[in-house]
């Protein structure tokens, strides 16, 4: 029950901010779009995560990825571009979490950009 209502909110809370975007293509439109479509991206990946295996979601985010930068190009307007940009991002995401796990396996600490502290073991 308390998955399903945060699907339904979720959704509820994308459609306003995505119709706002369509209807008003902005600055202001784009990041009160953001916001609102940030709950919903992130179900998604959480069920992507917990139900398809590794390479499944591999193959999906490499298919996806160029679709948005081909839509920006046969069809420049800011809709195409903004989606576009989003488009890349569960690759960019996938890469970077298998990065971590090999830094992990290896032995390497992860690089923190606001910890300033030398490579390697203590």
């Amino acid at each position: 029950m308390k998955r399903t209502l945060m699907w339904l909110g979720a959704i509820a809370l994308a459609i306003p901010g995505a119709w706002l975007y369509f209807a008003h293509p902005g600055d202001a439109a784009a990041f009160v779009n953001v916001v609102t479509l940030m709950p919903l991206g992130g179900l998604v990946m959480q069920a992507a995560e917990r139900r398809l295996p590794s390479r499944a979601q591999w193959a999906f985010a490499i298919a996806l990825a160029p679709i948005g930068p081909v839509a920006y190009v046969l069809w420049d307007n800011p809709q195409t571009w903004f989606y576009g940009v989003l488009a890349v991002g569960p690759l960019g995401l996938l890469a970077s979490r298998r990065e971590e796990r090999l830094r992990e396996q290896a032995g390497d600490y992860p690089v923190s950009p606001s910890v300033h502290v030398p490579p390697g073991p203590p």
